[in-house]
């Protein structure tokens, strides 16, 4: 445990005060547990996610290019955007588009019934967002049968076959079905992207999340599927990180 992580710990949680169950959360954090889970909340933009499922850890990245996604509703012209949080796990990016763009609705989907009730965790424990939500138990589109304005997708990406670059406590602590998506990671997204488009209203859009390394492999496969735009785009750290779509 470094010193940065014990200070967010002190702060976070316990106010400052180095009690006995602080202490026994720093062997926690030493032992490996990650800290967000230790905390029980991540910060995501500007709201604070609760954990107590222990859904997927939400990610800088992910951040990144939700507020991407934020920033193009809220200059939206239509008066009202309906949204589809796919692979949702904690929520996050569907929690902060509902927190930042009143005119939103989402649908959160999830496979897995834990990260659906930590959703409905997260709708009560941010607060005056659940009279625009919805929480879907569906294995990729199996449940849902709506179209939407916006489609936004963290599916799992991670290569099998990647599994050694994978932090210990990353394999240990988090749900390994949030994570990978088969040998090459791109079993989940294959699947997604083939059904995706016909969940589009007119003028909809895709935003979906994956790894730097799958960026030609992907531009190659959007180009056999009925988008008529795609855009990649970079993160905060000069990876290939997500991609936009539309069809006409």
């Amino acid at each position: 445990m470094n010193s940065l992580e014990e200070r967010h710990l002190l702060k976070e949680k316990y106010a400052g005060e180095r009690t006995p169950e602080y202490l026994a959360d720093c062997s926690r954090i030493s032992a490996g547990e990650p800290t967000a889970y230790v905390i029980g909340t991540q910060p995501f933009l500007n709201i604070t996610v609760d954990l107590s499922e222990r859904p997927h850890i939400p990610r800088g990245e992910t951040e990144f290019w939700t507020e991407y996604v934020i920033a193009m509703m809220q200059k939206d012209i239509r008066t009202s955007l309906s949204c589809l949080d796919i692979f949702a796990g904690s929520g996050c990016i569907g929690l902060a588009i509902l927190s930042n763009v009143p005119k939103a609705s989402v649908d959160f989907a999830d496979i897995d019934s834990r990260c659906i009730k930590q959703i409905e965790k997260n709708l009560e424990f941010i607060g005056g967002i659940s009279s625009r939500a919805r929480s879907i138990r569906s294995d990729i589109f199996c449940n849902i049968e709506d179209r939407y304005d916006y489609i936004l997708a963290n599916p799992p990406y991670i290569a099998l076959r990647h599994i050694k670059r994978v932090e210990s406590s990353v394999l240990t602590f988090e749900p390994h079905q949030a994570l990978f998506g088969g040998e090459t990671g791109l079993d989940v997204i294959r699947t997604f992207l083939m059904h995706a488009s016909k969940h589009l209203h007119p003028r909809g859009r895709i935003f979906m999340e994956f790894d730097d390394t799958q960026h030609a492999t992907l531009e190659i496969l959007v180009k056999t599927l009925p988008y008529t735009t795609s855009r990649f785009f970079l993160d905060q750290y000069g990876l290939w990180r997500f991609v936009e779509l539309a069809v006409a």
